[in-house]
């Protein structure tokens, strides 16, 4: 999930290395963040809630594994390698779900 944030927001080279500035300069311009703040700012406050919600949700899933070490081993492989590059994934905000993926059809 914290790869999808940062790929909408343009932020993989950051992580990943130099090369994949080209892809953050593509992404970028697009401003998916600050759409994604201004979609979140015209729902109302239920609808807004739910966005809410669903991140205090993924952050507190996220503390559970970290506290119990709970790992698939495909996403554990994935992560230390993310790890030994000084990546840890940071709190997920309502903002990230609709700027990191599709919007539903």
């Amino acid at each position: 999930m914290d790869l999808l944030r940062r790929t909408g927001a343009g932020e993989l080279a950051g992580l990943l290395g130099a090369g994949l500035l080209d892809a953050d300069r593509h992404i970028r311009p697009h401003q998916f963040r600050r759409r994604a703040q201004e979609s979140l700012a015209a729902l109302d406050a239920p609808d807004r809630a739910l966005f809410e919600a669903y991140a205090e949700g993924v952050n507190a899933a996220i503390a559970v594994a970290r506290r119990a070490a709970v790992r698939v081993p495909d996403a554990a492989r994935d992560a230390r390698a993310l790890a030994r590059r000084g990546f840890a994934p940071r709190r997920l905000c309502h903002v990230d779900r609709p700027a990191g993926t599709r919007r539903p059809q």
